[in-house]
């Protein structure tokens, strides 16, 4: 090349030198760039990132009234040196939408603009039975929800909880739960769906469903992550306390517990798992390598997220005594596969110095990281991080939420006792009904509850629907008397106060005079979410779980003094778990089992009562007579429940799958595709349904099957099945079910589910005890 040709060439490359580091600094890093696989793009990121922004990721901040973290950043030092660094999730909640609003949107853009990989955070919400925040639309209790035992039902509603939290701003919930509930003295029973395995794992399906829109891992900007909790046996604890340990073997627990939990996570893809605060066999689930690893990830291939519940990392040192300091603790927790520490990350925090003593922790940490990041982009926030404030008064606004709420607090009641027909009340028949109860003219929402635009008490909803009849009120008697403005509070709230004796009585002789003046009353008894809750310690000695079942002592005499003037009674219980009722089941004209109904419970209470919509729901839990016969349900072993108790039956008060309609059902010919059952086949079950009354209803079918003789002791009953049937006076259906390998197997003495050579009964019913066909197959 000559010496004027190279000099040309060198300034050619100097004119475009500037373009081409121009055009370089231009290129979209592969974690920003959407065009590539998810995967992809976490190694990416992962690679780039330092140990403390790695752990910060897996850290949590709950923030009430937003006090800590808020919109105010740039004079917030404390808010900028938690944020500096990424971080993994905040809770903020007790606020306004326009507020919350300004407050993601801020943390998001400091994150973003202001960060040196520009990560978003995940913001975090609960979406028990609706969201937990203001302005929602708040649904039936889960426990109530489970009554309607109608799995679309449940999806639509978690749909639009759904809805209502991602326009807020929020990306994923912790709901819902699974647990078994077996003790009725627990306080968290209201949350969930019963004590049966197959009804729950199918409420859950549905609520992992519409909460996520699908199973395919991508969660689009109407849908949030569901957390399916918590896991495993948390309803099963010692004496229905929580989070005391659960003293059962891997039989029971794989049957049992840990069952709902693989159904979903097959049928559903959970976006994340919560463990349980509770030692299983002596090792707290947190730190259980056993069931976070040999089984969530490595037999069932669980790829998601592993998020502690509250404090349930600290809990290994401060409760559990199984490590000897928060940092063991720490350790603990992520050598076993919990992804994000959920208390403000006080364990994970200590994993910066612990890096530095202990390098062999880093690849856990790069696995719980890479798990987080992987949520994130599925959840698109890298590409649409922020909020429309104009989208949440759209979706707040929707009276298709609204109805919705209503037909779901309808379908969620369950008739109990219906004597001579008194229910349905003809408007017009009584001149004046007496409404009578502490809690008539406002409507206890439960647990986990936001607060919603509107809510109808009972009181209102039977005042409006009754028109023609004069409506009388009295209190009757006081709960507590410290019960604030919402539920919300009340869950929050610590104290109980309760009333004197002096007090009660003179609302119970006001109430009497109420009713003696009436020609029918309406008794609302039960509880609220002050007596009875999810149980802990805030420093105080909170409440929440119960040792006994009966209603308080003022609310007993309450009923007797009622019961004494001779009027016809309409009891309507408001609660999250079974009540032993013995009195008022033998005595009551009619009962319903409302649960905590949502916004719109008194609105469908009336119209329950009037007859407009003809009761459907039945019970997912077993009541009890007596806290003596405790635990107490169904699907018991042979040998249990097999003797009564000196002097009293041990049978329920009101079996498992329970409940009256205003209609009758009858069920006819029982046909079985085969008689034969071999690996890999189907039998399908098919029957009649009729409709043999006057009214439109609605009849949930069962089918329970019993292995006759096994080399483990196995359920007098197992749910398999179940079917709504929606039915016109006259109509009959035809109702057809499918047994394969995975309804008849079971924990078998090789520790593998196995379906044995033997006679397995088929039952169609109405109920748990109210078998109306029967049939067998054989399996070969």
């Amino acid at each position: 090349m000559s010496y004027n040709a190279s000099k040309i060439l060198k300034v050619i490359v100097l004119l475009f030198l500037p373009s081409a580091i121009f055009a370089q600094s231009k290129i979209v890093p592969v974690y920003k760039n959407k065009a590539f696989t998810t995967q992809q793009r976490v190694a990416d990121l992962l690679k780039r990132m330092t140990v403390e922004e790695k752990i910060n990721q897996l850290l949590s901040h709950l923030d009430a009234d937003a006090k800590n973290i808020n919109e105010n950043l740039a004079s917030n030092a404390r808010a900028l040196e938690t944020l500096k660094n990424g971080y993994g999730i905040i809770q903020p909640f007790d606020i306004k939408p326009e507020r919350d609003v300004a407050i993601k949107n801020a943390v998001q853009r400091y994150l973003i603009e202001k960060t040196r990989l520009g990560i978003p955070v995940l913001f975090a919400d609960e979406a028990l039975h609706g969201a937990m925040r203001d302005q929602a639309t708040i649904f039936p209790q889960a426990i109530a929800m489970a009554s309607s035992w109608d799995t679309e039902l449940v999806r639509k509603i978690n749909n639009v909880s759904a809805r209502e939290i991602r326009a807020r701003g929020s990306h994923i919930v912790f709901s819902p739960v699974v647990d078994i509930a077996r003790d009725p003295r627990w306080g968290r029973t209201e949350e969930t769906f019963g004590e049966d395995t197959y009804l729950s794992a199918m409420m859950g399906i549905a609520s992992v469903d519409g909460l996520q829109g699908g199973k395919t891992g991508k969660i689009d900007g109407s849908h949030v992550a569901a957390t399916v909790k918590h896991f495993a046996g948390h309803g099963q604890s010692e004496g229905g306390v929580n989070q005391a340990p659960i003293e059962i073997g891997e039989r029971a627990l794989r049957n049992f517990h840990l069952r709902p939990f693989q159904l979903i996570i097959k049928n559903a893809a959970p976006a994340a798992i919560m463990p349980c605060y509770n030692a299983i066999d002596g090792i707290p689930a947190h730190a259980n390598k056993w069931l976070l690893q040999t089984v969530l990830k490595n037999e069932w291939g669980f790829k998601g997220l592993v998020a502690s519940d509250w404090g349930g990392i600290a809990q290994l040192a401060k409760k559990h005594k199984i490590a000897a300091n928060e940092e063991d603790a720490a350790v603990l927790a992520l050598k076993a596969g919990v992804d994000l520490d959920q208390s403000s990350g006080a364990n994970y925090k200590l994993l910066k110095e612990i890096v530095k003593r202990d390098p062999s922790v880093l690849p856990f940490i790069d696995q719980s990281v890479a798990r987080v990041l992987t949520l994130k982009f599925n959840l698109g926030l890298f590409e649409d991080p922020y909020i429309n404030i104009e989208k949440i008064k759209q979706v707040n606004a929707d009276p298709q939420s609204k109805q919705l709420a209503f037909d779901a607090a309808c379908k969620t009641m369950v008739l109990l006792k219906n004597q001579k027909n008194i229910l349905p009340l003809s408007p017009g028949k009584y001149q004046s009904i007496a409404v009578i109860g502490p809690h008539v003219k406002d409507m206890v929402l439960g647990a986990y509850s936001g607060i919603p635009t509107e809510k109808q008490s009972i009181f209102d909803g039977i005042k409006n629907r009754f028109s023609t009849s004069n409506i009388t009120y009295a209190q009757g008697c006081y709960l507590t008397t410290n019960y604030p403005e919402n539920s919300l509070k009340a869950w929050r709230q610590d104290k109980q106060d309760t009333a004197t004796v002096e007090v009660n009585n003179k609302l119970i002789a006001e109430a009497e005079m109420v009713i003696k003046n009436a020609d029918i009353a309406i008794l609302v008894l039960g509880e609220d979410e002050l007596l009875t809750r999810e149980h802990w310690s805030s420093g105080v000695e909170r409440g929440g779980d119960q040792a006994t079942l009966e209603i308080s002592a003022a609310q007993q005499k309450l009923y007797d003094v009622a019961l004494k003037t001779g009027k016809p009674i309409i009891v309507y219980l408001m609660n999250g778990r079974p009540l032993a009722i013995n009195l008022i089941q033998k005595t009551a004209n009619a009962i319903i089992e409302g649960w905590y109904a949502g916004q719109e419970g008194g609105r469908a209470l009336a119209a329950i009562l009037a007859g407009d919509v003809s009761p459907s729901a039945k019970l997912p839990i077993t009541f009890a007579r007596s806290v003596g016969q405790l635990p107490l349900y169904y699907n018991h072993q042979p040998s249990a429940q097999f003797y009564n108790y000196t002097f009293f039956e041990n049978k329920p008060l009101y079996p498992f799958g329970f409940g009256l309609s205003y209609t009758s059902f009858a069920y006819s010919d029982l046909k079985i595709s085969s008689t034969e059952f071999t690996k890999g086949k189907k039998v399908e079950v098919s029957f009649n349904v009729s409709n043999t009354g006057k009214v439109m209803g609605e009849e949930i079918a069962q089918l329970y099957i019993q292995d006759n003789v096994n080399s483990t002791s196995r359920p007098v009953k197992e749910l398999k099945d179940f079917a709504k049937v929606s039915l016109s006076p006259g109509e009959t259906k035809r109702v057809v079910f499918q047994l394969d390998e995975d309804k008849l197997a079971f924990w078998g003495v090789n520790k593998k589910f196995v379906v044995e050579p033997g006679v397995f009964e088929v039952m169609i019913g109405s109920s748990s005890e109210d078998i109306r066909l029967r049939g067998e197959v054989v399996a070969k």
